[in-house]
């Protein structure tokens, strides 16, 4: 891959991780001490993102900064973040106990 489709596959992956949590690009540019355009022009990869500016965002997102920069594997654990948003704690515990379950039944299964 070369460093051009690399930088526009990490500028896909933080617009589309910033859009599935919900937080828009001022939100993210106060993250990181830039003003909105410069997040656009990173989204929009026409601007390099910095190792520290990686690790914010990782930090922001609930992301590992392999996962922003390699995305080589299923991290759902800003997906599930997201998803538990405005949940009542009745709704969460009920995900939990499922969770639970899924865990104990693969268990079941290897063993």
């Amino acid at each position: 891959m070369s460093n051009e489709q690399e930088r526009m596959a990490l500028a896909k992956r933080i617009r589309d991780t910033r859009e599935l949590l919900g937080f828009t690009q001022d939100e993210v540019a106060k993250v990181l001490g830039l003003h909105r355009p410069a997040v656009t022009e990173l989204e929009a990869g026409r601007r390099k993102v910095s190792s520290q500016e990686i690790v914010l965002l990782a930090t922001f997102f609930s992301v590992t900064p392999r996962y922003l920069l390699e995305h080589d594997g299923y991290e759902p654990t800003a997906q599930i973040s997201a998803l538990c948003m405005g949940l009542d704690p009745e709704d969460k515990a009920q995900l939990l106990r499922f969770a639970e379950y899924l865990r104990w039944r693969i268990k079941r299964e290897d063993g």
